[in-house]
């Protein structure tokens, strides 16, 4: 078995598709009217358009992305307008612009 994609919901979905393919670096592969995937290291996230639902509550998924240069990235990220804590110990922490938690830790 393998997870094939991992959704989650945003209030704007032109805003989630800026953070996610303009200032993470990801690919979208798909695009529709209410959503897009973006190939996310090998894993495909779909974002999808659902309103006031998001984020879900404090058990909705807490993306963690692995990463080389981390004080680097965390650094291109400030630029792009990104607010990042860290890095502290090999971990950095950011959220999404509809407040999913996101983790960038340093790939080693």
């Amino acid at each position: 078995m393998q997870l094939e994609i991992l959704t989650l919901t945003a209030r704007d979905l032109t805003r989630s598709r800026t953070f996610y393919a303009d200032k993470l670096g990801f690919s979208v592969v798909e695009e529709g009217d209410r959503s897009f995937v973006v190939d996310a290291g090998g894993v495909r996230l779909m974002v999808a358009a659902d309103g006031a639902k998001s984020p879900l509550d404090a058990s909705e998924p807490h993306l963690v992305f692995a990463t080389t240069a981390l004080p680097e990235r965390c650094l291109a990220l400030r630029d792009k307008g990104v607010s990042v804590e860290g890095p502290v110990r090999g971990r950095a922490e950011l959220s999404d612009p509809d407040g999913h938690p996101i983790t960038l830790k340093e790939r080693g």
